[in-house]
């Protein structure tokens, strides 16, 4: 992809193999106190030719968060990946984890009106959007500075 075209990305979620569990858990182990930030401090595996930087880190509620920086970036972005999806709906309620999904949007508690934090991004050029898979909810939205 073009690199006035690229954006910055803030991906929230499941780490994937972006790090090796193994050196994770023993970092955090090391780091982590109750209430507080744990930063990984292990390698973060990209390919050679990704310029990004990359940090990451587990917040104090639990949440393991890679941050990525990206210096010619255009645009801010955030993903958030709930390992949750359709493949656990229970049998009664079929379609509950898309529903959750739609519920985001009915508003927040700084956004309490329906789609008011969708008019807060499209005032800066920004958009949002959420998907359910088979085993995950992923929601994310991007903004012009």
């Amino acid at each position: 992809r073009s690199r006035c075209r690229r954006s910055r990305r803030l991906f929230l979620g499941g780490l994937g193999s972006i790090c090796s569990s193994a050196a994770w858990a023993a970092t955090a182990r090391e780091k982590q106190s109750k209430g507080s930030t744990t930063v990984f401090g292990g390698t973060v595996m990209v390919s050679p030719s990704d310029p990004r930087k990359y940090r990451v880190a587990t917040l104090a509620n639990g949440l393991r968060v890679v941050l990525a920086s990206d210096s010619e970036a255009t645009t801010a972005a955030a993903a958030l990946s709930v390992h949750a999806g359709f493949y656990q709906d229970p049998e009664d309620l079929p379609g509950l984890a898309h529903f959750c999904e739609h519920m985001l949007f009915l508003g927040t508690e700084e956004y309490p009106e329906e789609n008011s934090f969708d008019r807060f991004l499209a005032a800066s050029g920004g958009s949002q959007n959420a998907f359910t898979s088979e085993t995950a909810t992923t929601y994310f939205f991007d903004s012009s500075p």
